[in-house]
């Protein structure tokens, strides 16, 4: 977090540049148990969406192998045939380390298994290469020196253009990074991390790190998957939520983003953010992307992206407008940096 006032100014009078946007597809693909709906699970509803963006001149997409159990790259593939010249990255999440389902495939970060989850995402994503190659999460079971020797031989095999982090503390970033420096190894290029008004802890030790060895930041959840979209309230029931939407308490991915967001803390930040912005005719979801783009610590001259979703094109539409829509009011800015330290206890 930037606590100084001095730091907070200077992170909102930051250099204006294009910023680079993301479409995310982690609901894309064929998700949960039968008769749990995932909202983009055929072709038909993930290419309205592809539309507006391809529309828009942006081509960057970010997907992953876990995402519909390998399906949203499939997908992706399928509608790359009406929208060529897609940008993709796409990332292996050590399943054999960190369990989620058991109907992940299942992977390590070894040799075999890097190898083996690169060829199946070049697969199905009908591609010889991806933009950007992430690690989703840390692999504590295999010799970190594997792992970044096994990069380093597929980057040289031009299966990917670059590499990245997800998940990592500074620490092992740096670590990485002095690893990769002294065996002449690829470096890591970019990090991905969650964040927006409420999930700001990467401001603190991994920003300042990978500023320190030259990586650009790509920020994952601006919109705190949906918090801050306008729908939910405190006391919103469990029965109104959608099956398969984002905060339905009965499946998964569900549970895992009410772990995260779901709390009277948010709630309470979120009504800080909604009354600043109504004064100036601002919805929060504006607000956020608003922040992200010209007041956070996001700097697009260094080449940092912004991945974004929504649960249609109109409602991608008026993101992307967003994005374009220049600084906010500076009592919103406030508000903001304010409902962060009600929202902090949570995150």
């Amino acid at each position: 977090m930037l606590n100084s006032k001095n730091q907070s100014r200077a992170i909102t009078l930051k250099m204006s540049s294009p910023l680079t946007v993301s479409l995310g597809t982690s609901p894309w693909g064929k998700y949960e148990a039968p008769g749990v709906t995932a909202p983009f699970d055929t072709l038909d509803k993930v290419l309205p969406l592809l539309d507006e963006f391809y529309s828009r001149g942006h081509r960057h997409v970010d997907t992953a192998r876990i995402y519909g159990y390998g399906t949203a790259e499939e997908l992706l593939a399928a509608a790359e045939a009406k929208h060529p010249g897609l940008i993709v990255s796409t990332k292996i999440f050590p399943t054999r380390t960190t369990p989620l389902d058991p109907r992940y495939e299942p992977y390590n970060l070894n040799e075999h298994d890097l190898n083996l989850g690169l060829e199946r995402s070049l697969a199905a994503l009908k591609s010889e290469k991806v933009e950007t190659y992430f690690l989703y999460d840390p692999d504590r079971n295999v010799p970190l020196e594997e792992t970044l020797a096994t990069l380093d031989k597929l980057y040289k095999e031009g299966r990917f253009t670059r590499w990245g982090l997800i998940r990592h503390p500074a620490w092992l970033v740096a670590r990485i990074q002095e690893l990769c420096s002294a065996n002449g190894w690829v470096k890591p290029a970019v990090y991905q991390g969650i964040y927006n008004p409420f999930v700001r802890g990467v401001e603190a030790e991994v920003i300042p790190c990978i500023r320190h060895y030259g990586m650009s930041f790509e920020a994952a959840q601006p919109l705190g998957s949906g918090i801050l979209g306008g729908r939910y309230r405190k006391g919103f029931p469990d029965s109104e939520h959608p099956k398969g939407g984002r905060f339905d308490p009965s499946h998964f991915i569900g549970l895992h983003l009410r772990h995260r967001y779901w709390h009277e803390p948010i709630f309470d930040a979120l009504e800080m953010i909604e009354q600043a912005g109504a004064k100036h005719g601002l919805t929060a979801r504006e607000c956020a992307i608003r922040w992200a783009h010209f007041h956070s610590a996001i700097k697009p001259e260094l080449g940092d992206r912004l991945i974004l979703g929504a649960a249609d094109a109109q409602q991608l539409a008026e993101v992307l407008d967003f994005v374009e829509a220049g600084p906010l009011p500076e009592d919103v800015v406030k508000a903001i940096d304010d409902s962060w330290q009600k929202a902090k206890i949570v995150n």
